[in-house]
């Protein structure tokens, strides 16, 4: 930069003086250069992300090479299909079936590229409710056309829950869970959440029973096993087609491009993982002082727990994020991660859909029902919101639905 460009011009001592040319030149020198708009990376990563979120997938081999790969067997053609807008999905729409079978694999899927038959059709039967009847499940599934027999692991029905948020459980610290953690109810108040310790070492958060450590890893299993998307964690082309599935591993390999072996690759799981990251919790409503001392009065907040701390502040998810004894009533047959049978790890409650349905598997037609079906641990509290008065059952319903 020119010397004068330090102080004044030299034009400027003469304020009523014509400016020539060489001042008006000056002028120009000094000033700075022209402003440009800096792209925001984390805003076109979300965008970016989001669009590969809602992305139809097509089976390989196909035109469209960025957007080939799905199955041979899935359980939708997108994220979205379950996920809604990143929400909880609506039944049965985004139900899948989970299990951990030698011959099926993790996921009882439904749907099939054309080269292979898809492992079962789905009846999806809604359950009416009566006034005065035992409490039942909202859905029942069942199973026709089985292409390898009878699966033996037994199957556990799930929804897809909502995404929201998902980034500040990710952040809250191992210490912060550890010291709310009590395996041997020490304290005597009937309560005995536990760590989901993986034999990774690491604790899993992340599913309804835990059984996930990260963000990026639940996302890359439900690339892989809901949509037959490979990826770095799960390479292989045939998603969750097991050994016993020769025909579809078979299918897999010959559909598989050699020159871009990963379906889902780093730079597109990325980008995924930025629109993950970036989706915030629910705004909540206005909260009443009333609802959240009620919450406590019923010990539910001693799972369910306000707020834990982080490095991004307080996350107000209603959780412990520990694994918890629901009863038999909850009990599903199936070991996930560090969980047994009867565990769940306990939902955020900040994204409970108004119109429901409600728990792992959407059984709940209303919350009354949710809390009709905790046993086991959270025995003592349903038994103390079943003895409240419809006024105060309405008051913390409206608080939960509100978070």
């Amino acid at each position: 930069m020119f010397s004068f460009c330090r102080g004044r011009p030299p034009c400027l001592p003469f304020p009523n003086a014509q400016i020539s040319l060489v001042c008006f030149t000056a002028l120009l020198l000094c000033l700075p250069p022209p402003l440009t708009a800096q792209p925001d990376l984390s805003a076109l990563d979300f965008a970016a992300g989001k669009a590969l979120f809602e992305r139809t997938w097509v089976p390989a081999p196909a035109s469209t090479r960025s957007a080939d790969g799905l199955g041979p067997h899935y359980a939708a053609r997108s994220c979205a299909a379950c996920h809604a807008n990143a929400g909880r999905g609506q039944a049965p729409a985004a139900f899948s079936l989970h299990l951990n079978d030698p011959v099926y694999g993790q996921r009882l899927l439904s749907l099939s590229t054309a080269a292979v038959p898809a492992e079962v059709r789905i009846e999806w039967l809604p359950e009416d409710s009566s006034a005065g009847q035992p409490l039942s499940p909202a859905w029942r599934f069942k199973l026709n056309g089985l292409t390898q027999g009878e699966p033996s692991s037994p199957i556990s029905l799930r929804v897809a829950p909502s995404l929201r948020g998902l980034q500040w459980l990710q952040v809250v610290p191992r210490l912060t869970l550890d010291a709310l953690a009590d395996p041997d109810d020490r304290d005597g108040d009937g309560i005995s959440g536990r760590l989901a310790l993986l034999p990774s070492g690491y604790v899993g958060r992340f599913g309804w029973k835990a059984a996930v450590p990260s963000l990026q890893l639940q996302l890359q299993t439900a690339l892989a096993l809901d949509l037959g998307l490979s990826n770095s964690a799960f390479p292989e082309p045939w998603g969750d087609c097991t050994a016993a599935q020769s025909e579809c591993r078979a299918q897999a390999l010959v559909s598989a491009d050699a020159a871009a072996p990963l379906e889902v690759d780093a730079t597109a799981t990325g980008l995924l993982l930025s629109y993950l990251s970036q989706l915030p919790p629910p705004a909540p409503l206005p909260r009443t002082e009333e609802g959240e001392a009620l919450l406590r009065e019923l010990g539910c907040a001693a799972c369910h727990v306000p707020a834990l701390a982080s490095s991004l502040g307080e996350v107000k998810a209603y959780s412990d994020l520990l694994l918890h004894d629901l009863g038999p009533g909850l009990d599903d047959g199936l070991r996930e991660g560090a969980a047994q049978p009867s565990e769940w790890r306990t939902a955020p409650l900040w994204a409970l859909p108004p119109e429901g349905p409600f728990l792992h598997d959407g059984r709940a037609r209303t919350l009354d029902e949710a809390v009709a079906w905790h046993g086991g641990e959270a025995q003592r509290s349903r038994h103390l919101y079943q003895e409240l008065d419809a006024e105060r059952k309405a008051l913390l319903s409206a608080f939960l639905l509100g978070l």
